[in-house]
């Protein structure tokens, strides 16, 4: 399994971190190449289980990416699996 590491400090608490990273509302600000979400009246992302597709814009054309909500650490991490057509499955941690 291949592992890429990404760290950044920011000058916030965890718990305003937290809370921001998994509003999703705020991932137009931070999800690259974001178009919109599918279904936002209904996008939550704060329990086990939890389904988000998110269309982004990748070589010029939209692609859904669906993500499956695996832990919910207030106030520290989350973790998720993303699947798209043709491409692996991945699992992300934030």
């Amino acid at each position: 399994m291949l592992r890429v590491e990404l760290a950044h400090t920011f000058p916030v608490s965890a718990g305003d971190a937290f809370a921001y990273i998994t509003d999703t509302r705020n991932w137009k600000e931070f999800f690259p190449n974001f178009v919109r979400l599918d279904d936002p009246a209904h996008a939550k992302w704060d329990t086990p289980g939890d389904n988000v597709t998110v269309v982004i814009r990748l070589l010029g054309r939209e692609v859904q990416v669906n993500m499956t909500l695996e832990q919910y650490q207030k106030d520290n991490r989350v973790t998720y699996v993303s699947r798209q057509q043709g491409l692996p499955d991945a699992r992300h941690e934030r």
